[in-house]
């Protein structure tokens, strides 16, 4: 990498360039200082050459020396910065010598370069031109500061579109960052005139040098940014957010450096990162993990897909929601971590789980939702049997029936919506699970299941049944089904005569809109619902007997078209008389 520096009275920078092929390297800085790089990708090698020798030329006319390498060259330096030391008189300025049109084309090539999203070249210019004060002027004509916030310039929002990569306050912001030391600008120009409130919400990153810029902005920020890097300037940023009296959202940040999380970890608001993909065991994300757990309202970090065991014990202290609802794993050291939360948890990517994490899991109180398991252990069953609360295992399409014995004796609610079958020795064993029982997924139910399900003491939910035979077992369930509180929803596209009697007693709303025929028989039976309403909306045909006797339905009949115009008719008849 070639290395140039600029040493006088006033300045001690650097400015170093190499070049990968078509790639193009800079870096430049303070001598013993931070400094920033940018890269640049050209059309091939040798463009890449060419551009890095005309930014060499760029920079050897302002006065920059090539050192590091050459032993003269080092001399060549020391006499320079001796030199300035004797406090010799500077050299012309080269204000002089560029003309207007000059001029006029290196602010649009700065404001080009904002406009295509090359915030990293454009600060460079803009660092390294401290004695090209006209630059400034030429930049910031028009702009102004009016409320504490920052307008630009028309030619400013003209050149630089708001979108993803680019914003004209940004622009300006990052303009004023880099006024001379000492220029009258400043006295028009200053960040501590900024305290208004902006929102740069289509940005999704930003140079160093930009974060640097927003960083010293007094007034509250609203960002659209993606990730945070460890860079100076990217945590300085972190800092300043977390400074603001308002909550801060930064709900589209997926990625977050060790940094930026322990800045973050400071705000004394509310905190949204609720797309952030990753929280692993590095200081600065254990800090934010305490942080996000203090918070009242619960933690919603639903696209987390990689959680480090140590970060896991920091949120366990949330008493709210914990949406942990991506991850992709869990280990047994998080899983017992996260066992000690006493609100909900939310784990419902995981698709498997290790005996290990439902023993673990097995300890915790309150809603559990493992909607995605597909697979379940009869050791992992039984650990969670010993679960106090709602366990939602939607993702099951089958248990063992030994795993069924062992989730009878869970205590809460049991969602297992996912099941499409489940035989007689699986119903008999569930019947005997205290609390409410989610079927919904089944559809249909062998005549010794129904019955078995029918001697369920808790509240059962078979909303996609879609069939109620006259059997035995069915006909018990009807009447088990029609003795819950509530509305009562089911799919049934047949109904046996019994079990609509059955269904009848039911005391509240009941829906039973996929049926598209109906007998005279059950017709007359769900007539004397008294429940609520009686929806019936799907019946494609009903004979004149079936129509007379739901014309006599004391609470709202739900019917379409034509079987609703023949009900009414008899309804009519009913009332003249």
């Amino acid at each position: 990498m070639r290395r140039f520096e600029f040493v006088d009275g006033k300045s001690n920078k650097f400015w170093e360039a190499k070049t990968e092929g078509p790639k193009l390297m800079v870096r430049f800085g303070r001598i013993g200082g931070t400094w920033q790089e940018s890269d640049k990708l050209l059309a091939d090698a040798e463009k890449a050459n060419a551009e890095m020798e005309k930014l060499i030329r760029e920079k050897t006319r302002k006065g920059y020396l090539e050192v590091g390498g050459k032993p003269e060259v080092k001399v060549l330096a020391k006499a320079v910065a001796k030199k300035a030391k004797t406090k010799e008189p500077k050299p012309q300025s080269m204000e002089a010598t560029i003309s207007p049109a000059e001029r006029k084309a290196k602010a649009q090539k700065v404001l080009l370069m904002f406009a295509d999203g090359q915030w990293d070249l454009a600060h460079n210019i803009l660092e390294n031109a401290q004695d090209e004060e006209w630059l400034f002027e030429q930049l910031l004509n028009g702009c102004k500061i009016e409320d504490g916030k920052p307008i630009p310039s028309i030619a400013i929002k003209k050149a630089i579109k708001e979108d993803e990569k680019s914003n004209p306050v940004l622009a300006m912001l990052n303009i004023m960052l880099c006024i001379p030391h000492g220029s009258k600008l400043l006295k028009t120009f200053k960040f501590e005139k900024l305290t208004g409130n902006i929102g740069l919400g289509g940005l999704e990153s930003l140079s160093d040098g930009a974060a640097e810029a927003l960083s010293k902005y007094s007034g509250e920020l609203w960002l659209g940014l993606i990730s945070f890097s460890d860079s100076p300037g990217n945590v300085a940023l972190a800092g300043k957010l977390a400074s603001q009296k308002e909550n801060v959202s930064l709900g589209y940040l997926t990625s977050l450096s060790d940094g930026a999380a322990k800045a973050l970890s400071k705000h004394k608001g509310e905190l949204d990162l609720r797309r952030l993909e990753s929280l692993p065991d590095s200081p600065g994300h254990i800090a934010l993990a305490g942080k996000l757990a203090s918070q009242n309202e619960g933690v919603e970090l639903g696209c987390l897909t990689t959680l480090g065991d140590v970060v896991a014990k920091a949120l366990s202290k949330n008493n709210g929601f914990l949406n942990l609802n991506r991850l992709e794993s869990l280990s047994d050291a998080a899983a017992e971590a996260l066992s000690e939360s006493q609100g909900k948890l939310g784990l419902s990517g995981l698709v498997r789980l290790s005996d290990g994490a439902a023993k673990s899991l097995g300890k915790h109180k309150g809603w559990l939702g493992l909607c995605d398991l597909t697979s379940l252990s009869d050791t992992a069953a039984e650990a969670l049997s010993k679960h106090e609360g709602d366990l939602l295992l939607m993702g099951l399409t089958s248990i063992s029936s030994v795993a069924a014995i062992a989730l009878s004796k869970h205590k809460g609610e049991l969602a297992l919506s996912g099941l499409t079958s489940l035989d007689d020795a699986a119903a008999e064993s569930l019947s005997n699970h205290e609390g409410k029982l989610d079927f919904n997924g089944l559809t249909s139910l062998s005549d010794g299941a129904a019955k078995a399900l029918s001697k369920h003491e808790g509240e059962l939910d078979l909303r996609r049944l879609e069939c109620l035979p006259d059997s035995p077992g069915h006909i018990a369930l009807a009447r088990k089904l029609a003795s819950q509180k509530g509305n009562l929803m089911l799919s049934l596209r047949s109904l046996g005569d019994h079990a609509a009697e059955e269904l009848s007693k039911h005391d509240g709303d009941l829906y039973l809109s996929n049926l598209t025929s109906l007998s005279d028989t059950a017709a007359e039976a769900l007539s004397k619902h008294k429940g609520g309403d009686l929806d019936l909306n799907g019946l494609e045909s009903l004979s004149d007997a079936a129509a007379k006797s739901l014309s006599k339905h004391k609470g709202y009949l739900e019917l379409s078209g034509s079987i609703k115009q023949k009900v009414e008719k008899y309804k009519k008849q009913g009332r003249k008389k």
